[in-house]
């Protein structure tokens, strides 16, 4: 099954995602990655902004777990759309598997 194409998925997003996806693949030529970065952020249905509350409820999830600045933006948003998958391509010794509210998902999106 194709993630992406699944039609009883709704996907949502930070409103930063596409500051984390785009900007290596498009500066390195990797047109097949921008394309397929590109394609998802499409899906997206809803994007969480991301105002100074969630960016407070990110620093303190970030000083709990060892997460990253983006990280933690972008699982806060999961957090506050009450989401019930969260995907990544990250291994699995990621600081984040320890988010004990969230199911994390290990996947290319693509399989």
């Amino acid at each position: 099954m194709v993630i992406i194409d699944d039609p009883d998925r709704e996907f949502i997003a930070s409103d930063f995602l596409s500051l984390e996806l785009l900007p290596k693949p498009t500066f390195n030529k990797k047109e097949d990655a921008v394309a397929f970065y590109t394609e998802y952020l499409l899906a997206v249905s809803d994007l969480v902004k991301i105002t100074p509350e969630v960016t407070s409820e990110a620093l303190t999830l970030a000083c709990n777990f060892g997460l990253g600045p983006i990280d933690a933006l972008h699982f806060q948003a999961a957090i506050n759309a009450d989401v019930s998958e969260f995907f990544t391509s990250e291994k699995r010794s990621r600081a984040f598997f320890n988010i004990n509210n969230l199911s994390i998902t290990v996947t290319s999106l693509t399989n």
